[in-house]
């Protein structure tokens, strides 16, 4: 089982809402995953057993379009870009909109997530803003933030668990 840094994914939305006003990078620091392309899905946990997908297509060596829960019609749209926080790398979303065309009701745009590759199966981990704050406003903030918080166990969410759908 070979487990790769997450570079360039997302992604995803696990709650109603988003969890950041400001972006820990103006910029993108790194270069996409072209692995990461493609469709994948998911079974929730919750009573309904829902399957949900997750689509990811190139927009640029350093970005991604990134739709949740794709096919559906409130799934939402994002870029997704590499950044880096001290030793690791992240992918820092911003939603955009939805398949309905509805637009962000606030500022709150932002996610950032880890995960791994291991052969089909991707491993995703969001922070949780509970933990860092959502209050942040600048870059540098949510950085000292989530400096701040490295050590603690419940700096990220319960990691979801996506399969490579075949082409």
């Amino acid at each position: 089982m070979i487990a790769k840094k997450f570079l360039g994914l997302l992604l995803l939305v696990t709650s109603a809402g988003c969890d950041f006003r400001t972006p820990l990078a103006l910029q993108p620091e790194g270069k996409i995953e072209r692995e990461w392309v493609g469709l994948w899905r998911r079974t929730t946990k919750d009573a309904a057993d829902k399957e949900e997908r997750l689509l990811v297509l190139p927009l640029a060596e350093d970005a991604y379009l990134v739709v949740y829960p794709a096919g559906e019609p409130g799934a939402m749209f994002g870029q997704a870009v590499p950044v880096r926080w001290g030793e690791r790398m992240l992918t820092q979303i911003r939603w955009v909109g939805t398949g309905e065309g509805r637009l962000p009701e606030d500022d709150r745009v932002y996610q950032l997530a880890e995960g791994a590759l291991e052969g089909n199966r991707l491993k995703v981990r969001l922070i949780n803003p509970d933990v860092v704050g959502r209050a942040v406003t600048t870059p540098e903030e949510l950085r000292r933030a989530l400096d701040e918080h490295a050590a603690d166990p419940r700096l990220w969410r319960e990691p979801l668990m996506f399969d490579r759908l075949p082409e």
